[in-house]
């Protein structure tokens, strides 16, 4: 859960291999959760989360995730 930005970056630009989601499929796809993620918005937001609420942790949790679901996913995550 406290991974760092290079971790979380190259966790997310295997997720669009997984997903289908390559420079070549966005030309012929429309939609919100269409498009790759990038290297560079995606690290743009974790400092975005981590300069407003110190941690991705404390983001969830400001916007209702429960500490037993944090828990969990850190369990899951291990």
């Amino acid at each position: 859960m406290n991974a760092s930005e290079a971790e979380i970056k190259e966790d997310f630009l295997r997720s669009n291999t997984s997903l289908g989601l390559t420079e070549a499929s966005a030309a012929a796809r429309t939609g919100h959760g269409t498009r790759p993620v990038t290297a560079t918005h995606l690290l743009h937001a974790v400092i975005w989360i981590r300069s407003r609420y110190a941690s991705v942790p404390d983001y969830l949790l400001a916007h209702g995730a429960k500490e037993a679901e944090l828990q969990a996913l850190h369990i899951a995550l291990a």
